[in-house]
């Protein structure tokens, strides 16, 4: 709830990222966890969930992205767009991730971005994300 501080940066409220080309990044499962920035005292607020592999390490996957609820702002009254992206899934060895199941409400960017290959994204809700030319959903 409300991540990030007056003053300091914007965060990611789930990270998972590969450092080393030696490190692994398997059997990984992200599910059913509230990440809410509406009253953050920062803008940008971040990003929601993010699973990197910028490294080259060939240990990816399978990761799974479940269930989660993910607000980025206030869609009445007052608009407010405080994240980024709301799932963000990237790098060169990135593979074998599913993304189901998931919530995301008013996100500046992609409500959900993918990179990489043999992914699984199904029955996300995504509403009120991205805009000015940046799309809801981003597959490459």
């Amino acid at each position: 709830m409300t991540s990030g501080r007056a003053g300091g940066p914007g965060n990611t409220n789930i990270d998972v990222e590969l450092n080393e080309s030696t490190d692994r990044s398997q059997n990984i499962v992200i599910r059913n966890n509230l990440i809410d920035v509406q009253n953050s005292e920062v803008s940008p607020a971040g990003n929601g969930i993010i699973v990197q592999a910028t490294t080259g390490a060939p240990d990816v996957g399978p990761i799974l992205i479940e269930g989660n609820t993910i607000i980025g702002g206030f869609i009445e009254g007052t608009i407010t767009n405080l994240l980024s992206n709301g799932v963000y899934v990237f790098g060169g060895t990135m593979r074998d991730v599913t993304i189901r199941n998931n919530a995301i409400t008013r996100t500046g960017q992609s409500g959900i971005s993918v990179q990489g290959s043999h992914f699984v994204v199904t029955n996300n809700s995504l509403k009120d994300v991205g805009g000015g030319g940046t799309p809801d959903l981003l597959l490459s």
